[in-house]
């Protein structure tokens, strides 16, 4: 017997729609449909273990340039300058004597400016100065002005007191008032 093509409509089997001829079907004896599908079988096996061996490669290869990858951010991270916004503290409480001690810097970017939040505490905290700071990479520079009152109860002049210091990933360190300073990146104490 010839072989003769499987029944279909132009244009509507899977066959005709990719461009394929369509399978022809045998009316051969059971042991050639038997050998055909062994054929098929043996095809199918091969082409999945290609698809396995092609599948694991990019897998292989992918943990080695993912590795690059995250190498190459960490890398680029490091050479950044740190963020110069943020809060910076040292300010804490002495439950002995109920005083608060220390300095509290909150930098922040607004209207196209830098500016800090200052609060200092000498026992008990001193209302917060808002002032403009100058920024540079990762140095930062502002002063701060305290109203005075002289032992008459007397205004004096204000107290000028200049910081200038570095911020790092971890904290603002630098000079207040011509001592040393080293505030934490932290949240604020009051939270």
């Amino acid at each position: 017997m010839n072989p003769r093509p499987a029944p279909s409509v132009p244009g509507n089997t899977e066959w005709e729609r990719f461009g394929n001829a369509a399978p022809e079907v045998s009316s051969a004896p059971s042991e050639t449909i038997q050998k055909d599908c062994e054929r098929i079988e043996k095809i199918a096996k091969q082409s999945i273990n290609k698809y396995r061996r092609s599948a694991m490669k990019p897998k292989v290869l992918g943990y080695p340039l993912l590795g690059l990858v995250l190498l190459a951010m960490s890398g680029s991270n490091a050479q950044q300058p740190p963020r110069v916004t943020g809060f910076f503290t040292d300010m804490h409480y002495i439950q002995e004597t109920g005083d608060v001690l220390g300095d509290e810097v909150w930098i922040v970017y607004a209207r196209g400016k830098f500016w800090a939040t200052v609060q200092i505490a000498e026992g008990s905290p001193e209302p917060p100065v808002v002032v403009p700071v100058e920024v540079s990479g990762s140095t930062v520079k502002f002063a701060i002005t305290q109203k005075q009152v002289g032992p008459d109860g007397k205004p004096v002049p204000d107290l000028v007191i200049p910081f200038e210091g570095t911020v790092t990933q971890f904290g603002l360190s630098g000079t207040a008032n011509s001592g040393p300073f080293n505030l934490q990146r932290h949240a604020s104490f009051w939270q």
